[in-house]
């Protein structure tokens, strides 16, 4: 116990000077060295959100990242007619980019012209044969259609027509004799109680 009082008693009292020399010493600035000021492309407020960094002057070319609105990225040079801009870019292959003009806004200088990387050859890939003949189904030959005669149509046939209503005899002369027969019957119904 005598010795665990010593070792944290020493252990104190290092701390305690250490941290006094540490605030007595002077305290040195050191300047930071400035980057010589190059041209930069900084990204502008448009319609996008971002943009895309391609691995040449055209659309031809794959996107190999993408800058924000706002970021700044050290300009290299211009494509020959001036509509992209060669910047460095870490990500891309040699650490070179471009980016289309209208995007950016150049800052410290006019940019040289540079020549820009051969235009990327577009590879069409070729079937497998082997993988291709596994879809391949083989349907099996069937008989050609023969011809067949259709039914024999039908031949509607239609009801004799009815005579005209002239011809008929009147309906209503039958209801109107029952109506005359029936007031009667009651009338001399009505006679007889009396």
């Amino acid at each position: 116990m005598m010795v665990r009082r010593r070792i944290c008693l020493w252990m104190g009292l290092g701390l305690a000077l250490s941290g006094l020399l540490g605030w007595m010493s002077p305290v040195r600035r050191v300047q930071a060295q400035t980057p010589t000021p190059g041209p930069m492309i900084e990204v502008v407020p448009g319609t996008e959100r971002q943009i895309a960094v391609r691995a040449g002057p055209s659309v031809e070319y794959p996107v190999v990242g993408m800058l924000v609105v706002g970021q700044r990225a050290p300009a290299l040079g211009r494509s020959p007619g001036g509509s992209w801009i060669q910047i460095r870019y870490p990500g891309a292959p040699d650490g070179v980019g471009w980016v289309f003009f209208r995007y950016v806004r150049v800052i410290n200088g006019p940019l040289p012209v540079v020549k820009p990387p051969p235009t990327p050859t577009q590879e069409i890939p070729t079937p497998d044969p082997t993988l291709a003949a596994q879809f391949l189904l083989a349907t099996p030959p069937t008989r050609l259609p023969t011809f067949t005669p259709p039914p024999p149509l039908a031949q509607p046939t239609f009801l004799p027509p009815e005579p005209p209503l002239e011809s008929r005899f009147p309906v209503a002369i039958v209801i109107a004799a029952l109506l005359m027969f029936g007031g009667l019957g009651l009338v001399f119904s009505y006679l007889q109680e009396r």
